[in-house]
């Protein structure tokens, strides 16, 4: 916990944990709310190690991640949401 602080503070987002909590972190750290219906998701079948900079953005993290895991989102602009399926 101690070193992602430390990570986060340099710009950096560094993840070796289930997709679903990176997705949780990734609520925290844009201020956005993501709603997962993926049942692999939810089911926290799919783990996720991956290292980002939070200048990349969050649609960037998403596209790389959906490359690996095979979901696919959307965005509600108006409801600052994001869908995952």
């Amino acid at each position: 916990q101690h070193i992602d602080y430390f990570l986060w503070r340099e710009g950096v987002l560094y993840f070796d944990e289930s997709l679903m909590e990176v997705l949780k972190k990734l609520e925290l750290y844009f201020d956005v709310n993501i709603r997962v219906n993926n049942k692999s998701i939810v089911q926290n079948k799919l783990h996720s190690t991956a290292k980002f900079r939070t200048r990349d953005g969050l649609y960037h993290i998403l596209d790389v991640l959906q490359l690996t895991h095979h979901f696919t989102y959307k965005k509600d602009e108006e409801e600052n949401l994001i869908i995952i399926n």
